[in-house]
């Protein structure tokens, strides 16, 4: 779908996502995201309401939309061996 402004005729859309509870994110950051030339960004999606397992939110932009949060990584060393 390509990425276009909603015009004012239509005014911003009210979007409602369901999603299964979050196992391995950070309680509160789980938002809506859509993808532009520069990555996923927040800009023009307007959270109204926000719960573990739901979001609602106005968006003035058509595009590719990815519900992700935060999450506590762990970095673990990777050592490497050449075998001659």
């Amino acid at each position: 779908m390509p990425d276009s402004a909603i015009s004012n005729d239509e005014g911003p859309l009210r979007l409602t996502l369901g999603f299964p509870r979050p196992k391995g994110l950070i309680s509160g950051t789980v938002s809506l995201y859509r993808l532009d030339a520069l990555g996923w960004v927040t800009e023009n999606i307007i959270v109204v309401e926000h719960t573990d397992q739901h979001l609602e939110t106005w968006i003035q932009r058509l595009g590719t939309f990815g519900v992700m949060g935060g999450t506590n990584r762990v970095y673990v060393p990777v050592i490497m061996e050449t075998v001659p």
